[in-house]
């Protein structure tokens, strides 16, 4: 009987139901003995002790059922329904990607429930921290991926070109700030690229020992 069915609310009884009781009897098969020591137990005490513990770990009565199969049937018998698996179809689907070697679903689900029960505990506890922490990783996912995509992603050029015929007027050039061109370069760029780039913006009298002027 499962946890939910000692309490007798039919809204809370489905299929779930059942795959705990076939977790059990799974539980004898590999054990030889039932989850739960009731004997001699008054039945309140029983239902209590159902509702309220886990079972015995099947690696403590067997140290060679640790591992997936140990996963296999804690799930199936979890007092949580849901994280039980959903129907008995579902167990013996990962009953037989034990049986054949191959990864089974209960230990992805376990450890995806687990990460998401510490975290929801974590923000209870400490929201402020969680919230300025929440905060610091967006600033910085903003920073080091937001910022590279931008700039990458825009003409930077015209927008840079923009503001310096908006704000600058270049000595040497009478106001002719139409006149003005940017050319991008890289820490890879010599002066023979430098000249390229000149000749194909227009440009003369570049003096590559002159940094504003190669600019």
């Amino acid at each position: 009987m499962s946890p939910e069915q000692i309490d007798a609310n039919p809204d809370d009884i489905d299929a779930r139901s059942d795959v705990y009781s076939l977790g059990v009897v799974l539980y004898e098969l590999l054990c030889g003995d039932v989850p739960y020591d009731l004997r001699g137990k008054p039945l309140h005490v029983a239902t209590h002790i159902v509702r309220e513990t886990e079972p015995t770990r099947i690696s403590t009565v067997n140290r060679a059922l640790r591992g997936d199969l140990e996963t296999i049937v804690t799930t199936a018998m979890h007092r949580s329904r849901p994280r039980r698996y959903r129907s008995a179809g579902d167990l013996a689907l990962d009953l037989r990607r034990f049986l054949r070697g191959d990864p089974i679903v209960a230990r992805r689900e376990q450890v995806g429930a687990v990460v998401q029960t510490k975290a929801r505990r974590e923000i209870a506890l400490h929201p402020v921290v969680s919230w300025l922490a929440a905060v610091v990783i967006a600033v910085l996912a903003a920073w080091f991926v937001g910022v590279p995509l931008f700039y990458r992603w825009t003409p930077l050029n015209r927008i840079i070109e923009k503001a310096m015929m908006l704000t600058v007027t270049p000595a040497g050039l009478g106001g002719r700030v139409d006149s003005v061109r940017v050319i991008s370069l890289t820490d890879e760029t010599d002066e023979t690229d430098a000249a390229v780039l000149a000749r194909a913006e227009g440009l003369t009298g570049v003096g590559y020992d002159d940094v504003t002027s190669l600019r």
